[in-house]
């Protein structure tokens, strides 16, 4: 019997060796480059044990006659040194790699018959760590000197950038574990690639090698063991992944920051995290070609933070800019690292029927989220979402509670942010094209949406305070007058927007009906004067259908949220329903405790579960550690330091971003995190310039007691923007790092058509 096989292909290879062998053999045969190599088949090994070359003895093979064995293994052409690598049959299987579990040694010199001999008995030993034996096929391999090797990642996942782990030199220390590795995201090379960055040599000839094994073994998830000599970049190994790689993408709180509180509840929280993938199938409905296992959102310092990393990946696959995602991100664009790139011709024309399927879907959406909409404001959710499932024994109503409304909830969040996407897109375009004309402020002022009502039906009930005799003096000692006109005026906004409130994304936050006590100073506090309506171009009036496209899905946007939130203040008291029968049952604390769990834990309660204390101790100080952190709003997965890149510069003076409407201000700044009812002592609206992170509809109360806004992120079509440029008050938003930068009671000036803010009280040259 031939003891070796010289192995140039597939059809060298006996009956039954297992995948590595096997793969590694396709691509020798495929031209991908491979160091000449051997097959030491089992049959060999059994061969040797009955001549008494091998012995088992106390658990491991020996070898009586080391020169004997040697010279009946080794092939006459042998390299110099040897790589002796395991190629056992149960190795590399599509669904277990069992990666590590057997021996390989590299330097082998083949001249010195123990070093050999010790090899071949240490890695035949090694497949007696499985309970059944496997074929103990060994590669002889011709040992590369590596000058830089390691493992490769390549997954359709990450379509763009393969992950590579490496070390200089030989990679067994690195693959053992004795020596660090780096590691880098190598950019894919197509056949027609154009060089990119210019990079070393080696990283080039790896880029063409991984190319290689796509083509030879199709663009699907692979582990690619590999070493380059200087020359060439030598394949050692690849298999199937079985488990996916976890990267040091790119994620963002950004659109999360306009709509939770920092940290959400952890709730809410959890329940964000569960709706991930439903949130992500929007887009995968369009183009199944996008990822299916990379989470859209996942939770890191206790916040729901989006994969920004994914949907800039997604942009590039359809051949769109970057700035498609990151203008509406404040600061984004300048983030160290992020990836920017433009329009890509061929991959935007492969793309054309997937945008345009999303295009029709757009032109759709309007009409779809009022459907939507007046669901939610009947009291359901959209049919054929919820399949409650059998119930269990018992009343309906206590059996399977945290279940029923935790369904709920994440069909109302995951309805209301899909139909967002498809809105936001379908406003986008000609928002774009008349803001690059100037006629967004113009032909956006005066708007009527959910928003824009809530602030002047507020400011109407406001105007009744001094028309209701001692009003006044009742709202000063924090009762609500029963006397009209203040009493219907005050009934019907609670009626219309009661259920409305800050962060009222976070199901945890009290809406404006239960804290209503928080409202008074706003009443009381005389607004500034109303803006006046912008003038515009004489070519104004032609682009009106434009804006009635484009108004006609803002309005059925802030609908829907409307409603939605209207839902959710339903199912936030019927959560806090269940949870005070749990305080009953003293399974929580207190009723407000069931927002200090995670969706998960609430389906525990159902069946029994009850919290120690020691519990409730643990979560409060995570709690506390939670709010201590500053996540930034762009951030990596392995970031160590987390803050804010702006807390770390000098002081600036003026900032620029986008202006929302037409007006100049000057006045002082009031910096808030979040909404506030109450102008500092001393402070007059008409002087008082707001400085936020975000805002939404929880912050038009605040909007009557300032006479202009800069907000830090946003963007022409986030909520808060909509309000500011419907409402007409003088505001700027989209200005990186502004909070960080400013304290309450610098002096500001804000040019709302220009863009601007600088500090009134010095210099207002812009930083380089």
């Amino acid at each position: 019997m031939q003891r070796v096989l010289r192995v140039t292909g597939e059809a060298d290879l006996p009956v039954g060796v297992g995948p590595k062998v096997r793969m590694i053999a396709m691509a020798l045969k495929r031209g991908i480059p491979v160091p000449p190599f051997w097959l030491v088949p089992d049959e060999h090994l059994s061969n040797l044990q009955r001549q008494g070359l091998v012995i088992w003895q106390n658990g491991g093979l020996i070898a009586p006659d080391a020169p004997g064995l040697s010279a009946a293994t080794l092939p006459k052409d042998a390299p110099a040194a040897l790589a002796i690598r395991s190629a056992f049959s149960a190795e590399d299987a599509a669904h277990e790699s069992l990666a590590g579990k057997f021996d390989s040694v590299l330097a082998v010199p083949a001249d010195n018959a123990d070093a050999v001999a010790d090899a071949l008995c240490r890695v035949w030993a090694s497949a007696s760590r499985l309970a059944q034996s496997p074929r103990r096929d060994v590669m002889l391999m011709r040992m590369v000197e590596a000058q830089h090797a390691g493992v490769a990642f390549v997954e359709k996942d990450y379509p763009f950038l393969d992950l590579v782990n490496f070390t200089r030199g030989l990679g067994d220390r690195m693959l053992g574990g004795q020596a660090s590795a780096e590691r880098i995201e190598l950019e894919r090379r197509g056949r027609w690639s154009l060089p990119g960055q210019a990079l070393p040599a080696w990283q080039v000839r790896l880029q063409h090698l991984l190319r290689k094994v796509r083509c030879v073994f199709g663009d699907e998830d692979w582990d690619v063991e590999w070493a380059d000599d200087g020359k060439v970049c030598w394949l050692l190994q690849v298999r199937a992944i079985t488990r996916p790689t976890i990267r040091n993408d790119f994620f963002t709180m950004a659109n999360h920051r306009e709509i939770l509180p920092d940290p959400p509840s952890w709730f809410m929280t959890s329940l964000v995290a569960r709706c991930a993938d439903s949130l992500f199938s929007y887009y995968r409905q369009f183009d199944a070609r996008l990822p299916g296992q990379r989470r859209f959102i996942e939770v890191l310092h206790g916040r729901p933070l989006l994969n920004l990393s994914l949907l800039l990946d997604m942009m590039r696959m359809w051949g769109l800019p970057s700035r498609l995602v990151t203008d509406s991100i404040g600061g984004a664009g300048n983030h160290p690292g992020l990836p920017s790139f433009g329009f890509h011709p061929g991959r935007l024309l492969r793309s054309v029927p997937i945008l345009v399927r999303q295009g029709l879907d757009q032109l759709r959406a309007p009409k779809r989220a009022l459907r939507v909409a007046r669901e939610f404001q009947a009291g359901g959710v959209p049919s054929g979402l919820v399949d409650s499932g059998p119930m269990a024994n018992g009343d309906p109503v206590t059996q399977n509670r945290f279940q029923r409304l935790s369904l709920e909830a994440s069909v109302v969040y995951t309805t209301l942010v899909r139909e967002m996407f498809a809105l936001t897109a379908a406003i986008s375009g000609p928002l774009a094209i008349l803001r690059r004309l100037g006629l967004l402020h113009v032909l956006g002022h005066g708007g009527r949406s959910h928003g824009a009502e809530m602030f002047r039906r507020l400011a109407m009930v406001a105007a009744t305070v001094e028309q209701t005799p001692g009003a006044r003096e009742q709202l000063q000692r924090g009762e609500f007058p029963d006397a009209e006109p203040f009493a219907s005026a005050m009934d019907g906004w609670f009626k219309a927007f009661g259920t409305r409130g800050k962060y009222e994304s976070d199901l945890s936050m009290p809406r404006f009906l239960e804290d209503a006590q928080s409202l008074i100073p706003v009443l009381l506090m005389p607004a500034p004067s109303s803006p006046s309506p912008p003038g515009g171009p004489w070519h104004a009036p032609l682009w009106r259908p434009l804006w009635r496209q484009a108004d006609a899905a803002i309005q059925a946007r802030e609908s829907l949220r409307h409603h939605a939130m209207t839902r959710f203040h339903h199912l936030r008291q019927a959560i806090l329903e269940a949870a005070y029968a749990c305080q009953a049952n003293g399974q929580l604390p207190t009723r407000d405790h069931i927002w200090m769990l995670s969706v998960e834990e609430c389906l525990q309660l159902d069946i029994g579960w009850s919290p120690e204390q020691a519990f409730w101790r643990q979560r409060a100080q995570e709690q506390q550690d939670r709010v201590a952190v500053t996540v930034p709003d762009i951030m990596r997965r392995y970031q160590t330091q987390i803050q804010d890149a702006s807390s770390a510069v000098s002081p600036l003076r003026a900032w620029t971003g986008i202006g929302l409407s037409r007006g100049t201000r000057t006045g002082r700044a009031w910096v808030l995190q979040e909404p506030a009812w109450r102008l500092p002592d001393g402070f007059q609206p008409e002087s008082t310039i707001l400085v936020a992170r975000s805002i939404d509809a929880g912050w038009i109360p605040t909007f009557r007691l300032v006479a202009a806004v800069a907000v830090e992120i946003g963007g022409d079509l986030s909520h808060g923007s909509i309000i500011l440029r419907e409402l007409g008050v003088p505001a700027v938003t989209n200005l990186a790092g502004i909070t960080a930068t400013l304290r309450t009671g610098s002096l500001l000036r804000l040019q709302a058509e220009q863009g601007r803010v600088s500090r009134a009280d010095e210099p207002t040259a812009m930083n380089p």
